[in-house]
């Protein structure tokens, strides 16, 4: 298993005078503690990836407005070597991105995070006028390591929400997946992941089955939906292996709503692999990197 996804917010609306430091809202997640208004880590972990956003008139407002100007992650093994600032930050249309291109891609050098250190997330509001309520999202991949992608043929597998979601919002809430096509019953690898909703979902990751770690993506949603594009570290197994299932055990789906979700349609796919297929062998998940990597898993070097 080598990815998890974790989500904080910011609800911002105080004049400002200087530059001003607002910690973002961790939600609870079952991997990560929380206490105050940082993540404590469990055990020693990587960041792969990291995204933020927040609705467009915080980011790119009229001279009258405060504005979200940075937003970073900050850690003790980070404060070693510099704060990360996650970059560029995404705009928001009622509460969702427009794509999901506008990732920090951290992948071939990932930050360190170490066992027993609080993990927080801070935005610098920047003062201009007055200011507007600025909410904002956050979301990190951490990783444990790369699992090299087995070389056997994929599968891409539909499937739809087994039930209707609940009016829950910034919390992750767990359905039931139905897959689509039934699957031969053996052990399967998950090397890709996509989730389309009609309204309302920022986010949606994947529980597994025996595993504390979460691999997730965010969600197409609304009138975004029919054009919005993942981040190249979501597609083409740039990660490696994102987890593993049995057919009998399929993972719960978890999302997470930033508006009222309850009558929201929601679909998607996994590309799997199946483990017990004749002749696999293990291939690096990095062999598509235009340069060389420094993850530790692939064997390639800068």
């Amino acid at each position: 298993m080598s990815l998890h996804l974790a989500h904080a917010s910011l609800s911002f609306s105080t004049d400002v005078t200087v530059d001003t430091d607002a910690p973002f809202t961790p939600t609870p997640d079952g991997l990560l503690p929380v206490v105050g208004n940082a993540y404590q880590v469990p055990r020693d972990l990587r960041v792969a990836a990291a995204w933020a956003g927040a609705e467009a008139a915080s980011l790119f407002p009229a001279a009258t407005l405060d504005s979200l100007a940075d937003v970073r992650l900050e850690t003790p093994a980070l404060a070693e070597i510099n704060p990360a600032s996650i970059r560029p930050l995404a705009p928001l249309t009622a509460g969702v991105p427009t794509d999901g291109l506008r990732v920090t891609d951290y992948a071939c050098n990932p930050l360190p995070l170490r066992a027993g250190d609080p993990l927080s997330i801070v935005g610098t509001i920047a003062p201009q006028g007055s200011a507007p309520s600025i909410e904002a999202q956050a979301l990190i991949w951490l990783t444990e390591g790369c699992q090299p992608v087995p070389d056997v043929p994929s599968l891409i597998v539909p499937f739809v929400l087994g039930s209707a979601l609940p009016a829950t919002t910034h919390a992750w809430v767990a359905s039931a997946i139905r897959f689509l096509r039934p699957l031969p019953g053996t052990r399967f690898a998950i090397l890709e992941l996509e989730v389309v909703a009609s309204l309302g979902l920022l986010a949606a990751r994947l529980a597994l089955p025996g595993s504390p770690l979460k691999p997730g993506v965010l969600t197409a949603t609304g009138t975004n939906a029919t054009s919005f594009r993942q981040a190249r570290i979501f597609e083409s197994m740039h990660l490696g292996v994102l987890g593993e299932f049995d057919a009998f055990a399929p993972p719960t789906l978890e999302t997470l709503a930033v508006a009222n979700p309850a009558s929201a349609l929601v679909r998607g796919w996994m590309r799997v692999a199946p483990l017990d297929f004749k002749g696999a062998r293990a291939t690096s998940a990095f062999t598509q990197h235009p340069g060389g990597c420094a993850c530790g898993a692939c064997g390639r070097k800068g």
